[in-house]
């Protein structure tokens, strides 16, 4: 049922960049630096566009 998408390339760029981007910004706004939230609204669209992409192979 998920082989397709867990066999994507694509799709894992797009999830370990979202995760990246997630540690990123928690880093930062650890640290006190306001640049954590581009890097949250990052995250939300790239995990939206791996979702998608994930709906599409599965159809």
């Amino acid at each position: 049922m998920n082989s397709p998408v867990l066999k994507d390339k694509k799709w894992w760029a797009l999830e370990i960049a979202s995760i990246f981007s997630a540690v990123t910004a928690v880093i930062l706004a650890v640290g006190d630096n306001s640049f954590w939230v581009p890097f949250v609204i990052l995250t939300v669209v790239l995990t939206m566009f791996g979702m998608r992409r994930a709906a599409k192979l599965t159809r």
